[in-house]
This record gives C-alpha cells, structure tokens and sequence, in this order.
C-alpha cells in the first residue's frame, strides 16, 4: 500500500449501522426537543433523507453525545411504519440509523460536547436581507418546502411579507427586495444666509465705473441735441442699454443716438467697453463666494 492509500484509509471516517435499540439518551441532557421541533426533524427526513449521523460512544452502551432529536424522530417514524431513507434515496434497514463512534472521548469530553454541539450552533446569526430573499425565491419556486425549512408559519409570513409586503401605505415596492433610505446630509457648523452667498463686489465696481465715465448731462460731449430737451443718460445694469433718466424728456432711444453721435471718439469707445463689460457680467450671473 502506497503511503497516499494509507494517508487516506486513516483518514476515512467509519460510519456504522446501529440498532436503534442499541442506542441510549443520556439521561442528564440538558437540551429539551418538544414535539412541535421532533415533527419538525421528522419533515426534514422525509423531505433530505438522514443526513446527519447521530454521534454515540458505542463502547458505553451507546450513550448518544449528539443527535438526541434525530434519535427520537427516527424511533416515531419506525413505530408508524415509515421507511427512513439516506440523501442518495436508498432506504436504511428498519430500525436502524448512521452513528459515529466516539468512544475514543473520555466521559467528560463526551458530557462537554454534548453541551457545545448544541450551544455553538445557537450563536450564530442571520443576514436578515438574504434569509428573506432565499426564502422568498425558494416559497415561490416550490411553496411545499415551507414545513421542512424549520420556521414557524408566523415567522414566515413575516419574511414574505417582508419582501412584498410594500411601503408604509400599503404600495408595492416591485422587484426591490427592502427599502432603501436615501441618506440627508446636513452641513455642519453655522449656516449662513443666503445673502452672505452673494458677491456684490464685482457690481459695485461696474458702477463705479460707471460713474467714473461721467455719463450726463454735465459732461462735454453729451450735451442735448440741439433744438430738444436735456437727458441724463444712465447706464441699466440689470439691462445693459442706456437710457434716459426718468421724466427729462420724450423719444429716449432717439437722443440716446443723438448723443453717440455728439460723443468723441475716445468717449464712444470707453462708452461700449462699458457695455459690453456690464453684458457679459450679467450672462454670467452674480458671482458666488467661495
């Protein structure tokens, strides 16, 4: 025999076929199994097959360390005539079940075990999320699973209605399998106000300048045409146009031409850079602080 063919012989773990009869509860456990939780492992069976092997040290009378509740679902399906069958489909013989012998413990590694086999599996959690879509998924595919998957009806109908169960008012929420709260962030530290958001600087240099280009009636250049009234032209920010000052006067757009006209060249210049600067700033909107 090559060493790899003894490696795996000795690792191979012998499971044997035990009489029921052969096989004793240990009397101080202190793990109970209703009825409700035995019928419960009974539609298991029936539904997998004997899938875990009942653990017993079979050099002390058989003495069960772990598997009491399979032990008992297997004697009341015998009683009543069933045939108990493995996950492969083949049926045991009557009266018998799969053990492992764990006779090389001592009496207190068996009476510990006997406590964590029962107590580690009681520790662990569920992914709340996942648990409802797989039941879910696994109730619509096939409804006849919901007694053999170990929920009661109440948690069940909890778990679907979880899922499908819709809003607050009652609504579908589709294909989603939970709601999703979208996060409010808020900034932290003072607030300021809204007007504490707007630069104004920029603005007042544009009147400034203006103010600077002297645009009225007092400067040469821009007196009225001859033989009409006075204007004081102004420069409209929000418009970006010249007008007349209000009540100098009737037919403002045509002195506003006449008054181009009496400007010099260098006024006319000046005079549409700052038009064409105060434009533009205002397609660009009021500038925000930073």
């Amino acid at each position: 025999m090559t060493a790899a063919a003894a490696a795996k012989e000795s690792l191979t773990i012998a499971v044997a076929l035990v009489a029921l009869s052969d096989l004793a509860p240990y009397e101080r456990n202190a793990r109970t199994h209703p009825q409700a939780q035995v019928d419960q492992i009974k539609a298991s069976i029936r539904q997998f097959g004997f899938t875990n092997p009942i653990l017993a040290d079979l050099d002390d009378g058989g003495l069960i360390a772990a598997g009491h509740g399979r032990h008992l679902a297997v004697e009341q399906m015998v009683e009543a005539g069933e045939t108990v069958k493995l996950p492969n489909g083949k049926a045991l013989p009557a009266g018998t079940v799969p053990v492992i012998d764990c006779s090389g413990w001592t009496r207190d590694q068996r009476r510990a075990y006997t406590l964590a086999d029962n107590k580690i599996a009681e520790n662990s959690g569920w992914d709340e999320d996942l648990l409802k879509i797989e039941i879910g998924e696994l109730l619509e595919l096939e409804p006849t699973f919901a007694p053999v998957l170990g929920f009661s009806d109440e948690e069940l109908a909890a778990l679907v209605s979880g899922i499908s169960g819709g809003g607050e008012g009652g609504e579908d929420d589709g294909n989603y399998s939970r709601k999703i709260e979208a996060p409010i962030y808020e900034p932290k530290g003072d607030k300021p106000a809204i007007g504490e958001l707007i630069d104004t600087s920029r603005s007042e240099a544009l009147a400034a300048e203006i103010d600077k280009a002297k645009l009225s009636r007092g400067h040469r250049g821009l007196s009225a045409p001859r033989g009409g009234p006075a204007y004081h032209l102004r420069f409209r920010a929000d418009r970006g146009v010249l007008l007349p000052r209000p009540g100098e006067g009737a037919e403002p757009h045509g002195a506003i031409r006449a008054g181009h006209h009496r400007l010099r060249q260098g006024d006319r210049e000046r005079l549409r850079g700052v038009e064409r600067r105060g434009r533009r700033r205002l397609e660009r909107g009021p500038r925000r602080c930073r």
